[in-house]
């Protein structure tokens, strides 16, 4: 496939992906879709492992059994374990697989690069035994492990209730469940949610047979610290809805996360404007209502152009998917015009509820990022504590990208998808500048790493003057 020419490249496989893909491969197209995992489904709906497909829970597999099928029937080629890692003008699409690096020209390209979790910077937040929320869900979709025998659930969102109802079914009661959010906030939404009465039903039921199994749920609480000598023993909490002192939750795991923030390292590198949300902590693409971004022929849909779930990944795969079909089929344009002019009204309807969701999904606000814990680590990957960022700031870091130089903050495997935020924030707190007028992370390929031997092949093949360089 390298060096050919496509109707349409589509980047990652998740709910976003697979519709453009879907979509644009019925309207008649040539359709390859790069994804760097070995089975379509995103994060979301995470492909089970054999071991767990007669066990695990039928409303986690089945939406994703669903969008397996629908791809293996279609016509577009799915290219399986494609570690995407260069986009350029054109455009064009470079990406290795497991020994070799490519390159695929593309008439467009449709990015569906998906999110991170967003984990608290909290001290023993390194502890064995805290996950992110999102992981601990992903690690029972696929492979059915439980994180311990009495986990505490924390964070932000619907998916604390799915993890715990889950993790009811089979037979294990969370040691507690620390809600940031009110109950007033949550009765809130209700209205919202009335566009989407299925998923509204579903988080209801959710939230029912947790209060009706009597796990304690903690509302306006967050965890502040974990404790434990090589282990996570307990769970320290605190917020404005507790009742007296800090609160210490015995626990032998904890499965933590407030949100997600925006893989938008690809548009980035692609060249297309940004612009920021302080809600996410993130920069999203600038995009049409037809989800082009400002390169021409290069768009972004779901959760890399802004967190709203998968049904709206979904309709914003099929709304770019037929504003590309409708350019380069002209014979058919009138025919696709109508269903993205219906595409599109459902989009407006599904982001009433997404919106009222992601409310309550919430990048922490200022007085928490000041109150961040001088040990805390932001950094995973170069074990970057808060103190040391605080210090390089007051000694005159002005952007992310001095706070790397300085600290190598941002500068692991990662490439700040997880400390970028945290980062963020806490130099527009010590400073008092809005976070929107931090300069990012410089992004530049390669966007995710790649294996020197693969790189160093790849030259040699390119370069074949060099072998006469080479002493005898």
């Amino acid at each position: 496939m390298s060096g050919e020419c496509v109707d349409l490249v589509v980047v990652g496989a998740g709910p976003g992906g697979v519709s453009a893909a879907v979509c644009a491969a019925e309207c008649g197209l040539n359709v390859v879709l790069l994804d760097r995992y070995d089975h379509a489904g995103g994060q979301i709906h995470r492909a089970l492992s054999v071991a767990q497909r007669e066990h695990a829970p039928g409303h986690f597999s089945s939406p994703g059994d669903a969008l397996r099928a629908r791809l293996r029937s279609s016509t577009v080629r799915h290219v399986p374990r494609a570690t995407v890692w260069n986009v350029e003008p054109g455009p064009s699409v470079h990406w290795r697989d497991a020994t070799t690096l490519r390159r695929t020209s593309t008439r467009a390209l449709i990015l569906a690069t998906g999110a991170s979790e967003t984990v608290p910077c909290i001290p023993g937040g390194t502890l064995p035994g805290v996950f992110g929320l999102a992981a601990a869900t992903i690690l029972l979709k696929q492979d059915g492990r439980i994180l311990g025998a009495s986990p505490v659930l924390a964070g932000a969102g619907p998916l604390l209730y799915l993890l715990a109802a889950a993790y009811l079914k089979h037979g294990v009661r969370p040691a507690a469940i620390v809600d940031r959010a009110s109950i007033r906030s949550w009765a809130a939404t209700l209205p919202r949610l009335a566009a989407t009465p299925a998923e509204a039903a579903r988080g209801a039921f959710w939230y029912a047979r947790v209060r009706w199994s009597g796990v304690p749920i903690y509302h306006e609480a967050a965890v502040v610290r974990v404790e434990g000598a090589e282990q996570v023993e307990r769970v320290i909490i605190n917020g404005p809805g507790l009742v007296g002192a800090v609160t210490a939750i015995p626990a032998e795991a904890l499965a933590l996360g407030v949100g997600l923030s925006a893989n938008s390292h690809a548009t980035q590198v692609a060249g297309a404007a940004h612009e920021f949300d302080a809600s996410l902590m993130s920069w999203l693409p600038l995009r049409t209502p037809n989800m082009e971004t400002t390169v021409p022929n290069v768009y972004a849909v779901g959760e890399c152009a802004g967190i709203s779930g998968s049904r709206i990944a979904i309709i914003e795969g099929e709304v770019a998917a037929l504003d590309v079909a409708a350019h380069l089929l002209p014979q058919c344009r009138r025919q696709i015009n109508g269903r993205l002019a219906r595409a599109r009204r459902r989009l407006l309807r599904a982001r009433i509820s997404a919106r009222a969701v992601g409310t309550m999904i919430r990048f922490p606000d200022t007085a928490e990022v000041r109150s961040l814990d001088s040990r805390a680590i932001v950094c995973r990957c170069e074990d970057v504590t808060v103190a040391e960022l605080l210090a390089d700031i007051d000694a005159g870091a002005v952007d992310l990208h001095e706070l790397k130089m300085r600290t190598r903050c941002g500068m692991g495997p990662c490439q700040g998808k997880i400390c970028a935020p945290w980062a963020t924030a806490i130099m527009a707190t010590r400073t008092g500048r809005p976070p929107g007028e931090i300069a990012a992370h410089m992004q530049r390929p390669p966007i995710e790493p790649l294996p020197i031997s693969i790189a160093t092949a790849a030259w040699w093949n390119d370069h074949p003057a060099a072998h006469d360089a080479l002493p005898v």
